[in-house]
């Protein structure tokens, strides 16, 4: 016979039991859910593969020219066009070293380089006489027939006359190299990047003719911070793509560190040499 109380704990005991089942139930749930994990090795990435810069993409070279002459602009090269026809080069086009690219008007510059030579004959007769006035004063002066004093002017009078060819000779090497420099000449194959004169123009002698710029190869300029500038080293190899070429990678190698950080920025310009082919 079950009494009442015995009724009530066993009642008890098995609602225990039951949470207590339906507890397991819910840890048992609770590890089928569980999210999956992988374990992996920690390693340093790479600078290249996890890091990217915006660079600025520069000429290997870029020169601005400028006349030495002054004067009239005389001609400026010309270039033919897709039908036929004659143009002046402008920006866009390619020019070899040594091509004159512009001129400036050169009579007055003849016309220096013919009073020079006319000077150096001149001073150049000069001095055929005051030698032989000399050798005949040494001469007089060996026989005791000349005194001392005379000699000295006499030999006085042919170093002067010596000092003015040597003078003249200058003066028409100068006048030779300002006709050379009425000539605008291309230092080096390159693309013109503008043009800033026309035929016509009055120049003088630092008036900015063209700029032209050595593509053969181009640079890419970035700023790193310190902390990866130190990563870094003349001739270690990085790529980089353009946005002008979606996909394609471009090698280069680091060809400039910068020794000191921008003041604004402070970062380090990094400088990477491309070839242009």
């Amino acid at each position: 016979m079950v009494t009442p109380s015995k009724c009530l704990a066993t009642l008890l005991i098995a609602a225990a039991v039951l949470g207590s089942g339906a507890a397991c139930r819910h840890e048992k749930k609770a590890e089928r859910l569980a999210t999956p994990v992988r374990v992996e090795t920690v390693s340093a990435a790479g600078l290249a593969g996890g890091v990217r810069y915006s660079a600025n993409v520069q000429p290997n070279q870029q020169v601005v020219l400028l006349f030495k002459s002054s004067g009239y602009v005389r001609e400026i090269r010309k270039v033919k066009t897709g039908d036929g026809q004659a143009r002046n080069i402008q920006a866009g086009d390619s020019v070899a070293r040594g091509t004159v690219l512009a001129r400036v008007r050169e009579a007055d510059y003849i016309e220096k380089v013919n009073q020079a030579r006319a000077s150096l004959a001149e001073a150049t007769a000069s001095l055929t006489r005051e030698k032989l006035d000399y050798d005949r004063s040494n001469a007089l002066f060996q026989t005791k027939s000349l005194a001392k004093a005379d000699l000295d002017r006499s030999r006085s009078s042919y170093d002067t006359a010596e000092a003015r060819v040597t003078g003249a000779r200058s003066q028409l090497e100068a006048a030779r190299i300002a006709l050379a420099d009425t000539a605008l000449v291309a230092p080096m194959n390159a693309l013109v990047l503008s043009r800033s004169v026309e035929e016509g123009t009055l120049v003088s002698a630092g008036t900015q003719g063209f700029t032209v710029a050595d593509l053969s190869s181009v640079k890419a300029v970035f700023g790193v911070p310190d902390v990866v500038v130190r990563e870094l080293q003349i001739g270690q190899p990085l790529s980089v793509s353009v946005e002008a070429i979606p996909g394609a990678r471009f090698g280069g190698r680091i060809t400039a560190i910068a020794p000191s950080a921008e003041q604004k920025s402070r970062v380090f310009d990094v400088e990477v040499t491309i070839s242009n082919g």
